[in-house]
This record gives C-alpha cells, structure tokens and sequence, in this order.
C-alpha cells in the first residue's frame, strides 16, 4: 500500500531514520533518503516537527519524505520580519505603465 502519512522522526542512525506516523505505527527511511535530505532530518528530530511521508508497505513499513510545504520556521521569521519592516505607502500603489501613445503624423 503507497499513501501519504504525517510522522515526527524520532531517531536517526547509520541505518537510516526512525518515524513514528500518526497511527502509531514505526517506519523507516533508507540510509540513501536520509543523506539526501539530512538537514531536513537534523531539525525535524530537534524540534520534533510533524512532516509529510510516502508511506509503502512491503512487509515492513518504510516511508520517504515528501516535499514540505509549509514551514513553521520560514513563515515565522518572515511574519517578524514584516513586523519589523512594514510596507510603505508607495510599495502598496501598483501602477500599470502604459507606453505613451505616440502620433502618426
């Protein structure tokens, strides 16, 4: 069976990730999608972030990270930023250019 489940990885080794899925159940990741996506792995089990895997059954449960599209860490830091910077009046007016009309005469 191939789907789409949400985990928290709880473990990463030299044989790869260790994921808990939301229905409890333990998968793993191979060594090769772990090196791929290390960094990914790193700050999801500091900060024990829920992500999104393919989920495959074939006989033990493995999973592959799915492209993440929405990160908590980017989306704050770039709510603190516009806090910090609010837009101007004249990045708010949007003006369409328009070529002068030119006569043919």
């Amino acid at each position: 069976m191939i789907g789409i489940a949400r985990g928290v990885v709880i473990n990463l080794n030299a044989f790869g990730a260790t994921v808990r899925l939301e229905d409890g159940t333990i998968a793993r990741t191979s060594v090769a999608e772990m090196e791929a996506h290390r960094n990914v792995y790193e700050r999801a089990v500091a900060s024990r972030a829920l992500l999104e895997f393919e989920r495959r059954e074939q006989g033990r449960v493995s999973v592959a990270l799915l492209p993440q599209l929405y990160e908590p860490e980017l989306e704050g830091r770039i709510t603190a930023f516009l806090k910090d910077h609010p837009p101007t009046e004249k990045q708010h007016r949007v003006r369409r250019l328009r070529p002068k009309p030119t006569s043919s005469r």
